[in-house]
């Protein structure tokens, strides 16, 4: 078994522990403490408690002292909690509610500048508990994530906050070669090695690696013509340029996103145009948003850019 699927039902597991003694999370320890409390609940003087111990009298106002400052130990509690006919009860709770809230606020909370990545979020929810396969996670950063839902909030992240910087860019950022890398290693660097450097392996579709850093160039300078020679309108310019892009899949992963924000990036600091909605203003489902996209691509592999052209101010 992969050792990212052991971690999550190991998490799982203790999770579905902890609920139930999260209840116990809303106790309050009496003033001054379990030790004392029991000792007077059970009609016990500090000389019969010393006795049951086997220590000095004193021994058990020291004890009771050291629990109410933190100074006792598990082991001295614990022997304190039998000579009274008691068991130690001792867990972490999680405050959030669970492991798995946990981390997700830890992730939230990972980076103060985090903005929602651009477009409508396209990851089904019912993946989300999906365990990330070995493949699926060769070369991530974050060894603890474990499913998908993990590594969409990461990777959500992390694009969020490259797409604050890229926006917030002086200058206008002409698509090139060299900026579409930098920029995907803004994306993804934090979640995936290799992030920015051009995909060796091949791919079911794509350009071949030997041929990528010349595909991507050429369609740089192919963009620069378009808009200087108005050989596109606007939004059509910027749908031809982010379709070659996802096409030629230059990276190991994040293809559709990153094409996605060099699309947005261009309407707006080049062209002067809105945002593309990307279907989000179309109140469709998740899976109805992905097949409509998806479709969008398969029609624009046949030079048939209108569905797209709708999918991206739906």
């Amino acid at each position: 078994m992969p050792e990212r699927h052991k971690s999550m039902q190991a998490r799982e597991q203790l999770d579905r522990s902890l609920a139930k003694l999260k209840p116990l999370a809303d106790t309050l320890r009496p003033v001054h403490g379990w030790l004392r409390a029991i000792r007077s609940g059970l009609g016990l003087t500090g000389v019969e408690a010393a006795r049951r111990l086997g220590v000095q009298p004193p021994r058990v106002v020291e004890m009771e002292k050291n629990e109410i400052t933190g100074a006792i130990t598990l082991k001295v509690l614990e022997r304190a909690a039998e000579a009274m006919g008691c068991k130690l009860v001792y867990a972490l709770i999680p405050r959030a509610g669970s492991l798995q809230e946990t981390l997700r606020r830890k992730t939230q909370a990972h980076n103060p500048d985090f903005i929602p990545a651009t477009g409508p979020d396209l990851f089904d929810p019912e993946q989300a508990h999906v365990p990330l396969s070995a493949a699926a996670s060769a070369g991530l950063r974050l060894p603890h994530l474990s499913t998908r839902g993990e590594l969409h909030l990461w990777e959500s992240q992390a694009i969020g906050a490259a797409q604050a910087w890229a926006f917030a860019n002086d200058g206008k950022p002409w698509p090139s070669e060299r900026w579409i890398r930098k920029l995907h290693g803004r994306m993804f660097a934090s979640v995936w090695k290799g992030a920015g450097s051009y995909r060796l392996g091949g791919s079911d579709r794509g350009a071949p690696p030997r041929e990528i850093p010349d595909r991507v160039l050429e369609l740089c300078e192919n963009v620069r013509h378009w808009v200087k020679a108005g050989v596109y309108a606007p939004d059509e310019a910027c749908a031809r340029f982010h379709h070659r892009l996802w096409s030629i899949r230059p990276f190991d992963r994040g293809n559709g996103r990153l094409a996605r924000l060099l699309a947005d990036l261009l309407a707006t600091r080049v062209f002067g145009r809105p945002r593309f909605s990307w279907g989000a203003a179309a109140g469709d489902s998740v899976r109805a948003s992905r097949s409509r996209y998806a479709e969008a691509l398969r029609a624009a592999d046949g030079r048939d850019y209108k569905p797209l052209l709708a999918c991206m101010r739906a």
